[in-house]
């Protein structure tokens, strides 16, 4: 299964904050989930399983 990257989780976040009026709002949680999302793959490529 592929991982989406942090840029991916920023900009999907922001996306929804733009749909739905809430651009500030999408800013931050596409901040906090995408630190989250570089840990986990940091974390995953470390280990070498990339799949």
């Amino acid at each position: 299964m592929n991982k989406i990257s942090a840029g991916g989780v920023f900009v999907l976040c922001l996306f929804l904050g733009i749909i739905f009026d809430q651009v500030a709002i999408g800013i931050l949680a596409g901040l906090l989930l995408g630190a989250a999302a570089g840990k986990v793959t940091a974390k995953s490529r470390e280990e070498g399983s990339d799949a």
